[in-house]
């Protein structure tokens, strides 16, 4: 594809193929550490059946301020416990360790922007086995920076990663959520909704090769 020297990507949803169940049992054992109002409790835990929707966000309707920092590592902590318990079932999506390999040897660089806690996303990439697509410097984890997707300020730090500031069009984004999207493209990424489960831009990791067509040309 013309102008493109960078494809990056989302590791949740997009790379990784993580069980919806393991998602929303960390978010409910974390709930039942914190929250003794049953009721308060039993609103989390309804809308932490809609994983789309960031847990942070979640929290910010119903936590104080100034617990929610610890109330997020405790899940993170969780569901670190959970990928190390059930990492047989942490999958890519068909077709992705292809596609990485077929770019890379194409000539494109490759990189992640992810919001997450670092030790857990690079823990997915590896038993994925696919951290050896991607140089750790190219690798953007949010809980690096004190904010997060869909903020610009984390994909203006990305295109510096890759001296791209003013290029910021040479730079190809793929994330399962539209609000990461639309904030990726409000730097000038080239930036584009995925869901290889259920149709909405790119429907496999084949369409994407097929859209990229491996060409500079």
């Amino acid at each position: 594809m013309k102008n493109i020297e960078v494809v990056s990507f989302d590791i949740d949803g997009t790379l990784i193929d993580i069980p919806i169940e393991l998602t929303i049992e960390s978010r409910k054992n974390t709930a039942e550490r914190f929250f003794s109002d049953e009721t308060l409790k039993e609103k989390i835990n309804k809308e932490s059946e809609n994983t789309k929707k960031s847990f942070s966000k979640i929290l910010k309707k119903y936590a104080e301020n100034d617990n929610i920092k610890l109330i997020l590592d405790q899940y993170n902590k969780n569901t670190l416990d959970l990928i190390k318990k059930y990492k047989d079932r942490i999958k890519t999506y068909d077709g992705i360790p292809e596609l990485l390999k077929n770019l890379k040897d194409r000539g494109y660089e490759l990189g992640i922007i992810s919001n997450g806690l670092k030790a857990l996303q690079y823990l997915k990439l590896n038993i994925a086995k696919i951290d050896k697509y991607f140089d750790d410097e190219k690798i953007l984890i949010s809980s690096d920076y004190s904010f997060s997707k869909p903020d610009k300020k984390i994909y203006i730090e990305f295109l510096k990663k890759f001296g791209l500031e003013k290029n910021p069009e040479k730079v190809l984004f793929i994330d399962d959520n539209r609000d990461n999207v639309l904030g990726a493209k409000k730097v000038g990424i080239k930036a584009y909704l995925s869901n290889w489960k259920n149709f909405i831009t790119f429907n496999t990791p084949k369409d994407l090769k097929n859209y990229i067509n491996f060409s500079k040309d």
